[in-house]
């Protein structure tokens, strides 16, 4: 009438399925942390390796809004007002 609990584990499974049970579920979570560990890593590191190319690269500002205009990224007007913005003393 009752499930008997005792030597055999429940149901009379044994303890091996507890066992087995609880490392299953171990590995999911470790497999699920390993997951999310490497998601932030690959975001981490494609930042990363963005921020270095512009460091490396050494060019100045002026140099950089030139290959951003010869690449067609932005438009005559909006090189020309960037170029002011950048020539302005700070503070203005």
């Amino acid at each position: 009438m009752f499930p008997r609990f005792g030597m055999h584990g429940y149901y009379g499974m044994g303890w091996g399925a507890w066992v087995v049970g609880i490392i299953i579920l171990v590995l999911i979570v470790a497999f699920i942390v390993a997951l999310v560990w490497f998601i932030v890593w690959l975001a981490r590191r494609g930042r990363y390796e963005h921020r270095t190319h512009i460091t490396q690269a050494g060019q100045s500002p002026e140099e950089i809004l030139k290959a951003r205009y010869a690449r067609g990224e932005i438009t005559r007007e909006q090189y020309q007002q960037m170029l002011e913005d950048l020539k302005l003393p700070p503070g203005s």
